[in-house]
């Protein structure tokens, strides 16, 4: 009932702005402050996997899932404008990451060795920051926006490590996997908005962007006889290109229109 309230009372408050506007002259390029609000669908087209245990510590999401943005979009001429944007992915499934984590252990070393794993903790979004610019074609009732953008895509890096104890010796090894904290890596996101402008204030959005990233870091695999302290280490590379598609359905605000 409290839900049916509030989309009553929204539907009334864009009727009544509809009307209150109706006067007015035509709104093509009068708006000059705008902020949106979005919700669509992220599609990763591939993943950054090299089929190695270290695929479970890296916190990105290669799954299609529904996501939030938000933006605040400024036109400094007629048609040329700029746009700050956050689009906050959702990362990985912490429970199911860190079970194939210790599987992935108990598979490779149980056989000859007592297993325990200290499996890595995942943050739940991690933002994709954006600014680009934004160039403007309107009418009265319809709008095009094409778009360039570049940003960063951060990419968290855990840490993991496998403790072993030697079955039937008191030998005791330990196997770290570190790749730092996490990589930020350039990313351009062309896109296109189009619409249709209920009200002077409000705006009906559907957007679609491609983003492209390029993964360039390494995960050092350390193996270390805890007793005569010996180490082997092995490099885990990780370099692919990286791309996703993102549409969404939105509610522009027009906060502020030229005179």
């Amino acid at each position: 009932m409290k839900n049916i309230n509030i989309l009553i009372c929204l539907l009334f408050t864009i009727v009544l702005s509809n009307r209150i506007y109706s006067q007015e002259e035509g709104s093509a390029y009068k708006s000059k402050l705008l902020f949106k609000a979005s919700y669509g669908l992220n599609i990763p087209f591939n993943n950054m996997n090299q089929n190695r245990e270290t695929d479970y510590l890296i916190d990105y999401n290669d799954k299609p899932q529904m996501i939030p943005s938000i933006s605040a979009l400024f036109f400094i001429r007629k048609q040329l404008g700029v746009e700050l944007n956050l689009k906050f992915t959702t990362l990985k499934d912490n429970t199911k990451t860190e079970e194939s984590f210790k599987q992935f252990a108990n598979n490779q070393y149980s056989e000859n060795y007592f297993v325990n794993t200290s499996a890595p903790s995942y943050s739940l979004h991690d933002p994709v920051v954006t600014f680009g610019i934004v160039y403007r074609l309107e009418t009265d009732k319809m709008y095009l926006y094409p778009k360039l953008a570049f940003g960063g895509t951060t990419v968290d890096l855990n840490r993991g490590e496998i403790q072993l104890k030697e079955k039937n010796t008191n030998n005791a090894y330990s196997v770290i996997y570190s790749g730092g904290v996490y990589e930020t890596f350039f990313t351009v996101v062309p896109s296109v908005s189009a619409g249709y402008k209920l009200t002077k204030r409000f705006w009906v959005d559907l957007s679609v962007n491609a983003s492209y990233f390029k993964t360039d870091f390494t995960y050092d695999k350390t193996f270390t006889n805890l007793y005569t302290k010996e180490t082997q280490t092995e490099n885990i590379t990780y370099k692919k290109n990286m791309f996703d598609t993102y549409i969404s359905l939105g509610v522009i605000y027009v906060a502020a229109r030229k005179k």
